[in-house]
């Protein structure tokens, strides 16, 4: 791990990867001393620095961007991080270029699928990349439909 790198994160067996800052190393730099600041809870844990991913950009991880091909730095916990907060700012789906990825919420979210939501994708006022939703995979297919263009849609 660089040594400039403030914060990282940590593999967690209940939350998969927590953000932590470092807070010192070992003296051969193979340990680091953390302190979780993702948690509600404030705790010092220890960690292998091969363990740990280095976060270059804390404004990232609090405003994540709507399509994984905006992060800075891709690697699992970023993504896992944002797909996480997405969620539980009530934002299901986030693309991955064309492709989307939604997480079911197991809740009714106000608005989501309303008309107005609707028309504005109809439209193509909004697209995928700056405002993921099933509505804007569904207008791009019958776009590319009337174009010609073969597509194959994936629900898993």
């Amino acid at each position: 791990m660089a040594q400039e790198a403030r914060y990282c994160f940590v593999p967690d067996s209940k939350e998969v990867f927590i953000i932590c800052s470092v807070i010192g190393t070992s003296n051969d730099n193979t340990t680091l001393t953390l302190r979780e600041v993702s948690g509600s809870v404030s705790r010092t844990l220890t960690s292998k620095a091969s363990d740990v991913v280095p976060i270059i950009s804390m404004q990232e991880l609090e405003s994540p961007p709507s399509d994984l091909i905006k992060l800075i730095h891709v690697n699992r916990p970023a993504i896992l991080h944002t797909l996480r907060t997405r969620f539980l700012r009530d934002c299901i789906y986030t693309s991955i270029g064309s492709i989307l990825v939604a997480l079911n919420p197991f809740k009714w979210i106000p608005n989501l699928y309303d008309e107005a939501n609707m028309v504005s994708y109809n439209r193509g006022e909004i697209n995928l990349s700056d405002a993921p939703h099933v509505f804007a995979v569904s207008h791009e297919a019958f776009q590319d439909l009337h174009l010609g263009i073969n597509q194959s849609l994936i629900i898993r």
